[in-house]
Formats: structure tokens, C-alpha cells, sequence
């Protein structure tokens, strides 16, 4: 996957116990229970497609934003560089150059 901060590859580990119980068709007819039972699913013909349920597990325990390692710095807003790689103070310039306050080291005593 892609790091949610710096954009560079982050490894996810995923960990998520799928439970489903799979009855044959015939057998889920004959059910007299009409509550959808989301843990139980039907199958035909002697084959069990795991596909969807497997998909499904798969996107609900993917983070919403994977980090390449917890301490991941970024992209720098100013200059765009991955600060991971190369700390930089450009943020920290920006910010003193745009205070309201700069003006006054123009100013000679």
C-alpha cells in the first residue's frame, strides 16, 4: 500500500478471523427461521465460493491510512520533500517570514 503521509510503500498486516457457516441450498429453504442471518450463507452444487466473503474481510481490515512506520514524518508542505529522508525547515521559514510581526526586523535603531 501507499503511506498515507509520505506517499512511499508501507507493508500492512492484516489480521481478520472470518466465521461463516455454509448450508446447502435445499437445507436454507427448509429453514423456518426468517431472520437474515448474515453468518450463514448458502451454497449449490457442492462448491463453496469463499471469493466474496474473503473481499469483504479483506476491505474492512485495510487501515483508512497506512503509515510506512509510526513515526513517519510526512511530505513537507512547502517544498514537497519527504521529510523521512531529509528533515527541512522550510515550514518553520514560511512561517516567520509571513508572521505579522516581520516587518520589525526591518527596522534599524
Amino acid at each position: 500500500m501507499t503511506c498515507g503521509r509520505c506517499l512511499e510503500a508501507a507493508t500492512v498486516h492484516l489480521d481478520s478471523p472470518v466465521a461463516v457457516s455454509y448450508v446447502e441450498e435445499d437445507e436454507a429453504k427448509t429453514d423456518d427461521s426468517e431472520e437474515d442471518d448474515g453468518d450463514i450463507l448458502s451454497f449449490s452444487g457442492g462448491v463453496i465460493d469463499l471469493g466474496p466473503e474473503i473481499h469483504d474481510e479483506i476491505l474492512l481490515a485495510v487501515p483508512i491510512g497506512p503509515l510506512c512506520r509510526p513515526d513517519c514524518a510526512g511530505i513537507c508542505p512547502v517544498c514537497g520533500g519527504n521529510r523521512n529522508l531529509k528533515p527541512c525547515d522550510c515550514e518553520e521559514q514560511q512561517r516567520v517570514a509571513n508572521s505579522k510581526l516581520s516587518a520589525l526586523k526591518n527596522i534599524k535603531v
